[in-house]
């Protein structure tokens, strides 16, 4: 999505437009799925804590100035050659868990075939101190 965001931006920079920005939340977990509502108006959705957790994570984008965090469940779940690169941000507490969570900001992709083994998941380490921008708990 960073990639295709990228492109999209320069074309509207091109036509003098305003550009665009995503955040998005990465949680991995069971959750109830399905279509909600009535036969006069329907929509699909997801409930429960992965789809709060990963709304709270969305909304701390914007406080590590990042596009796209995952917690530690979803990171761990990665295959190790799928071609992610991530970098640690954070230990978090976040409202209503009562463990605290490691959050990695989803950098990119290695471009061409992730399935042959030649691009490894790797981690850009930093010390938390230096990339933490925003407060340690979503809801301080």
């Amino acid at each position: 999505q960073q990639q295709a965001l990228l492109l999209l931006n320069n074309e509207l920079t091109r036509l003098g437009l305003p550009l665009l920005s995503i955040r998005i939340g990465l949680n991995t977990g069971p959750v109830l799925s399905g279509n909600i509502g009535s036969d006069m108006k329907m929509k699909f959705g997801c409930l429960g804590d992965p789809v709060n957790l990963a709304n709270r994570l969305e909304g701390l984008c914007k406080d590590y100035g990042v596009g796209v965090i995952c917690n530690q469940t979803t990171y761990s779940a990665l295959p190790k050659n799928a071609g992610f690169f991530c970098r640690r941000l954070d230990l978090i507490q976040v409202k209503d868990n009562t463990e605290p969570t490691t959050i990695y900001e989803v950098i990119g992709r290695e471009l061409g075939d992730p399935g042959d083994g030649a691009a490894p998941q790797e981690v850009v380490q930093s010390p938390c101190a230096s990339t933490r921008s925003g407060p340690t708990s979503p809801d301080e």
